[in-house]
């Protein structure tokens, strides 16, 4: 779930008070900004996607997803959304992760939602592939739409966490296939599903013409996260995968090349995983590819949650530009530390990172790694090198390679990030999702 502007010297804190644009939702006790995606149009046209499973719409966590068009300044509320989709029924918990990609032959992205509360298997949830509404409300109706479900009997929990991404995977066709990241598969050993082109009608789990996975021994999260890329730089495009627990119960990153082959494979198969030996946790919880540091081949971000475990609960990020490094502090060009949390209420558990394009306009891909619990996000500039510790920083800008940006206080700012085209300018922006909030603010790129 990206390029272009200009460089200045002038990095003073952000807060999110001085976004360009704030979406709130006027319901208390939902989760508004749980997570948020960049798309457009045919034509062109910006498209903020805004997700709230929380949302009880159609019964109690029914959820809902929102888009937003037209002027994007100032201060609007969920009332203001040019098109709305809801949940069919209570617990459906639509729109737990969010996505867009053009997955069919005509000229517009479609919508990706995570309906993961759809019961059509126990404990199945899925994957609804939807054309981009212009207006009006839709219901997210299992009988209507394309849709991904999990296999009837087995927790697979399609939706509920994890990622979908897209790309050509097979390496034959040219042709968008799915991969479905979900952690949850097999009561949280985790999978990885891949499915074919064309995406019609009702597919399972059972359906996927790749799947990863390891069914033995305890829980492993194989597929916490997903992302792809050209890593092996052959012109085809590979997977990377983050496992949170992985073989070695502290989490590691995965690399899987393509093209794939059909069939079934474990851990065992894939090209390489890598870790960080010493007191790290959750390393795997995201993961992301972009060019860091502007060589024009792709990095690897691998982020880890609470690497100073007993102590503040700080998350990590290493941006590896060898994938193929023994431990990641081998394979790291850059390692960023961001905002802790509490280790005594547990909080500082789900932060988040991800690649968010050329904020500054350099010609590299930046990156920001939130803590919620902080209510705050980290921004690292591409082209960073060696170690920054944004730690403490609440709201201080430590200039040049990385700054800070708050929000308000309980807002959990950054349980959703991404980044898009949406001002008229060339800059890439930055809209960042606070669930606890019940907002999400856009801040404009140029101005880093």
């Amino acid at each position: 779930m990206s390029s272009s502007g200009f460089d200045s010297n002038c990095r003073n804190p952000v807060g999110t008070g001085s976004a360009e644009l704030s979406i709130t939702n006027p319901i208390s006790e939902e989760a508004f900004g749980w997570d948020v995606f960049v798309t457009e149009s045919a034509t062109g046209e910006p498209i903020l996607v805004v997700a709230d499973w929380e949302s009880d719409t159609n019964g109690d966590d029914s959820g809902a997803v929102y888009l937003f068009t037209g002027d994007l300044r100032g201060d609007l509320s969920t009332t203001d959304a040019s098109a709305r989709l809801f949940g069919y029924a209570p617990g459906d918990a639509a729109g737990s992760i969010v996505g867009a990609a053009n997955v069919d032959a005509d000229p517009e992205p479609e919508l990706l939602i995570g309906v993961g509360g759809l019961d059509l298997a126990l404990g199945g949830g899925a994957i609804f592939v939807v054309d981009v509404p212009t207006s009006g409300d839709v219901v997210l109706d299992s009988a209507t739409f394309p849709l991904v479900h999990g296999q009837s009997g087995i927790l697979d929990g399609i939706g509920i966490a994890g990622e979908v991404v897209v790309g050509d995977f097979s390496g034959d066709d040219g042709l968008p296939e799915l991969a479905l990241a979900t952690p949850f598969h097999g009561f949280g050993r985790g999978a990885l599903y891949v499915f074919e082109y064309p995406h019609t009608g009702q597919r399972s789990t059972d359906d996927a013409f790749y799947t990863y996975k390891d069914d033995l021994g305890g829980p492993k999260g194989v597929a916490t996260d997903a992302a792809c890329g050209d890593v092996d730089a052959d012109g085809g495009d590979d997977l990377v995968l983050g496992a949170r627990v992985g073989s070695t119960g502290f989490g590691e990153y995965t690399l899987i090349e393509g093209p794939l082959a059909r069939g079934v494979y474990a851990p065992a198969d894939a090209t390489h995983h890598s870790t960080e030996p010493g007191n790290h946790i959750d390393i795997g919880q995201a993961v992301d590819v972009g060019d860091f540091d502007g060589d024009g081949t792709v990095d690897i971000l691998v982020m880890g949650t609470r690497w100073d475990a007993g102590q503040d609960n700080r998350p990590r990020v290493w941006v590896l530009d060898d994938p193929m490094a023994a431990t990641l502090g081998d394979g790291a060009m850059a390692v960023i530390t961001g905002q802790g949390g509490n280790p005594l209420t547990g909080e500082g558990l789900m932060p988040e990172a991800r690649f968010v394009g050329d904020l500054d306009g350099d010609g590299k891909a930046d990156l920001a790694l939130s803590t919620p619990s902080s209510d705050s996000v980290t921004v690292a500039f591409g082209g960073t090198v060696g170690t920054v510790d944004a730690s403490g920083l609440y709201g201080q800008s430590i200039g040049r390679p990385a700054f800070v940006v708050q929000g308000p206080t309980d807002s959990g700012l950054g349980f959703g990030i991404a980044s898009g085209f949406v001002s008229s300018d060339s800059h890439t922006d930055l809209l960042l999702g606070a669930a606890n909030g019940n907002l999400a603010s856009l801040i404009y790129g140029g101005r880093w």
